[in-house]
């Protein structure tokens, strides 16, 4: 069972992503890795829960929500099929 959620400090928050305003393709680049990783966490849960393993599939749907709300915002489109996953879990 795992009892940590990758990518969170010990004080159970993200850390902090700073982003240059040199230009919007940075910014670009630093959002389309960021939804790589959310996808990365919900794929996570889609295989836990395949394998019954219920507890850790909730925790990756939560964290791909999470990670996806913070960094993506509430009203994006991924933020909300990932919450609507976690919520069904």
């Amino acid at each position: 069972m795992v009892d940590f959620i990758p990518g969170v400090g010990p004080d159970n928050t993200w850390p902090e992503i700073t982003v240059s305003t040199n230009g919007f393709g940075e910014q670009r680049a630093l959002k389309d890795r960021i939804s790589v990783l959310t996808i990365a966490y919900h794929n996570l849960g889609s295989q836990q829960e395949f394998l019954k393993r219920d507890f850790e599939a909730i925790r990756s749907y939560k964290a791909s929500w999470q990670m996806a709300r913070r960094y993506l915002g509430g009203k994006d489109q991924m933020t909300k099929k990932f919450y609507d996953v976690y919520s069904k879990a």
